[in-house]
């Protein structure tokens, strides 16, 4: 292996704990090695494999701390960070956008075709089942794993989330097509037959990009948006925001506003009168942030300001 390919494999793995998956690429050659190659040494395999898995486990216990925090998680949540009943609800989610032919559809029923193919002739090489194990890992990691604190407490998830944790993968998806094209003799037809499907999804890809970009806007950024505007005209100096979300509130303020996590709510001093204190949550947040963070919220002393769609709601404080 390159020193180029062993450096993207190691900073796969530091950069993001999902990658860890990436892992089982090593094992899968280990024991491909072991169980066909007939001249290899087999002794001297086996102990290089205890060995590599003396060290992925030092790694997940000392350098990731893997089980220190999914603990962490687990008593955050007070619940399992994994559990068949996610995957119940988040595999049908998952398999509902792979086999969209807005979303991935094409190409995910290409590579199911290639496998069966494959398959059926008894043709799969080490290279292509290494990759496809690490993208079951991945997909079996995804939908048993919890997916946020309000879808462990009974949220849904929809198919449009699920682009945030497919798009950490599915670059595999591809590669494994073009694997399985290099595997097939006198595949001109096929290399034909899959340019055309290119070029004409460009079109409804951009179509589809710029419709999701607006649902985007119009979900989570236009009532912060709006919030802004009315604080920048009301109080463009002494006003302090309380939210859930203070993302896309910094995003969009340019440090230009004091925005406050609905976490270090009890830790304002709302006896100031040099600050005018407002609140931008969606419906269920306030009862998100007593249950969770313990905020202590006295709704008699805060007044809707403004309501704006899909939920959202301006609070404002008064002394």
């Amino acid at each position: 292996m390159s020193f180029a390919v062993m450096t993207a494999f190691f900073i796969a793995i530091l950069t993001k704990r999902e990658n860890l998956v990436l892992i089982v690429i090593p094992l899968i050659h280990y024991g491909y090695s072991i169980i066909n190659e007939k001249n290899l040494n087999k002794h001297k395999e086996l102990i290089s494999l205890a060995g590599y898995c003396f060290l992925v486990l030092v790694y997940l216990i000392f350098v990731q701390n893997v089980f220190i925090i999914e603990s962490t998680e687990a008593q955050d949540i007070e619940a399992s960070t994994f559990s068949f009943l996610y995957f119940q609800k988040l595999a049908p989610a998952f398999i509902g956008s792979l086999l969209n032919p807005l979303y991935f559809g094409i190409t995910t029923l290409l590579l199911i075709c290639l496998i069966a193919r494959s398959s059926y002739l008894r043709s799969i090489d080490v290279n292509i089942f290494a990759l496809l194990a690490c993208w079951l890992f991945y997909f079996l990691l995804y939908t048993f794993h919890y997916r946020g604190y309000f879808f462990v407490k009974g949220e849904r998830i929809s198919e449009f989330e699920t682009f945030r944790y497919l798009n950490n993968f599915y670059c595999l998806t591809p590669i494994l097509v073009y694997m399985f094209f290099c595997d097939i003799r006198n595949s001109r037809m096929l290399y034909s037959a899959f340019l055309v499907l290119l070029l004409s999804s460009v079109y409804p890809t951009i179509t589809l990009r710029k419709n999701f970009c607006d649902d985007e806007w119009r979900c989570r950024f236009e009532a912060p948006q709006k919030t802004l505007e009315i604080l920048h005209k009301e109080a463009p100096s002494s006003a302090i925001v309380i939210s859930p979300d203070i993302l896309t509130l910094q995003i969009l303020g340019n440090n230009s506003l004091f925005v406050c996590d609905a976490v270090h709510f009890d830790k304002l001093d709302f006896n100031r009168n040099d600050y005018q204190y407002y609140m931008l949550c969606r419906d269920g947040d306030i009862d998100y942030m007593q249950r969770r963070h313990g905020a202590i919220i006295d709704l008699r002393r805060w007044s809707v300001h403004s309501d704006f769609e899909n939920g959202f709601k301006l609070y404002k404080y008064h002394h």
